[in-house]
């Protein structure tokens, strides 16, 4: 029988059953034998459901999600499933006269048994082989300006390698880009509209083809990388990538795992090592250490050898001590630059305190690098950190990661010996990216979001 609770979480609403399943990605919903007449549930994510014998007569379920899910014996008849990915489904004796399967993606399906009569199949399954989804923007704005569309997909050049993406991930750079703010990035990003129309950096997933003068790669082989110097695109079911943007993927992590890593972890290694001259044996302080960069430094800084104190919210500090941090200092509690301790290396990835009070923390020759934060906490480490390096012993500045694939490379080794594992709080289907960056943008991510793409041409417009 149904989950009574399921049940009433998806007579909320889409929104709220689609946030549910983000939070709970391992529970298969069980709604079988529901009696659901006539319900919305258009753009649902029912991936996997048991919606064995239930009611769902002239449901609507048009651009759902139903993956995998069994519909054995179910009474669909009238059903409004346009557009619904019904890859792996089973549909054993499922009554689905008279439903709408029109452009559904029936790949894989069983529909052994099933009543199929007066059922509109119109274009199921078309798709052109040169095409792809990806997410699309034309104007600078809100998330609201973002589309799922059909594009083109990329052909590799000489030296590009054609990636098919499984899992990208959502970084606070997505966002900027996407407002086109602070107002002077639009001068490399377009300046009255952007200039790469496919958000997305960081991304893992499977190569399909390369141009003919690569030569670190082959078909098959599993990768991740970063397009952010090379035009972006990484939020689409393929990217195309110069082979020098890429390394192998970490073989003990999957590809969401290793998305996260491309952007957020090489920031967190050139803030340390490059900028900040790391060294075994320092008393570092991560501000900010429960984000992205935040936790990928916390334990790069481990790996180092220092001693690492660690700055993040109250409902963060459980998880930022288990990934370890020495200490962790609640902001909400307490002012770091306030407290009389000093640090030989301090790297600001969120928040903002006035320069001046990051000097006050620092050791004599003590360091100071900004990656993220608010806009004063930029201009502060752009402007006056190069005149305070100039006239005293402390070195302040702000880091422009620069991505290579040394440095990919660099992470893979860390990855693969267990001294660095990603933190992923929130995962998010690509026609739900928008909900991703605006998530991000409310600055409340604790560790990393991701984004999956399916591989079975079953993104539902």
């Amino acid at each position: 029988m149904a989950d009574q609770e399921q049940l009433d979480i998806l007579k909320q609403g889409v929104e709220i059953w689609n946030q549910w399943r983000r939070e709970h990605p391992s529970m298969v919903p069980d709604l079988s034998f529901a009696d659901s007449t006539e319900v919305d549930l258009d753009d649902a994510d029912l991936s996997g459901a048991d919606f064995s014998d239930a009611n769902l007569r002239e449901a609507q379920l048009g651009g759902a999600n139903l993956r995998g899910a069994n519909f054995s014996r179910t009474n669909l008849i009238k059903a409004d499933m346009w557009r619904a990915n019904l890859s792996e489904a089973v549909l054993y004796r499922a009554k689905v006269t008279e439903a709408d399967l029109s452009q559904a993606n029936l790949s894989d399906t069983n529909l052994s048994e099933a009543e199929l009569d007066g059922v509109d199949f119109t274009e199921a399954n078309e798709r052109k082989d040169n095409q792809m989804k990806a997410i699309v923007y034309t104007k600078y704005g809100s998330q609201d300006v973002l589309e799922l569309k059909e594009v083109e997909k990329p052909t590799p050049k000489d030296h590009e390698v054609l990636v098919k993406v499984f899992a990208a991930s959502a970084a606070a750079g997505d966002w900027h880009l996407l407002r086109g703010k602070p107002f002077l990035m639009r001068f490399t990003s377009g300046l009255l509209k952007p200039k790469h129309t496919i958000l997305g950096a960081a991304f893992a997933g499977r190569v399909e083809a390369m141009g003919r003068n690569v030569t670190l790669f082959e078909v098959g082989d599993e990768v991740f990388g970063d397009v952010s110097a090379c035009g972006f695109g990484a939020f689409a079911e393929y990217v195309s990538v110069p082979e020098h943007a890429l390394a192998l993927k970490p073989t003990r992590l999957t590809f969401e795992e290793a998305a996260t890593v491309p952007v957020s972890a090489v920031t967190a290694l050139q803030g340390l090592r490059d900028k900040g001259h790391i060294q075994p044996g320092q008393k570092v302080l991560i501000n900010g250490a429960s984000g992205g960069v935040g936790t990928f430094a916390v334990q790069i800084a481990k790996a180092f050898g220092t001693e690492v104190t660690a700055v993040c919210g109250t409902r963060n500090v459980d998880m930022v001590r288990s990934i370890g941090a020495d200490q962790v200092i609640d902001y909400t509690q307490a002012d770091f630059t306030q407290n009389g301790q000093r640090y030989d290396l301090i790297l600001a990835v969120n928040g903002y305190h006035p320069i001046w009070a990051y000097k006050r923390a620092l050791s004599p020759k003590g360091r100071y690098v900004m990656t993220g934060g608010s806009n004063a906490q930029l201009f502060q480490a752009m402007l006056l950190g190069p005149l305070i390096s100039m006239t005293g012993k402390n070195k302040m500045g702000n880091l422009l990661a620069r991505p290579n694939q040394k440095d990919l490379v660099f992470m893979k080794e860390l990855l693969e010996g267990g001294k660095v594992v990603p933190v992923i709080e929130r995962r998010y289907p690509l026609r739900e990216v928008p909900e991703a960056i605006r998530y991000v943008e409310e600055g409340r991510a604790r560790g990393k979001v991701v984004i999956t793409v399916e591989q079975n041409n079953n993104i539902s417009l």
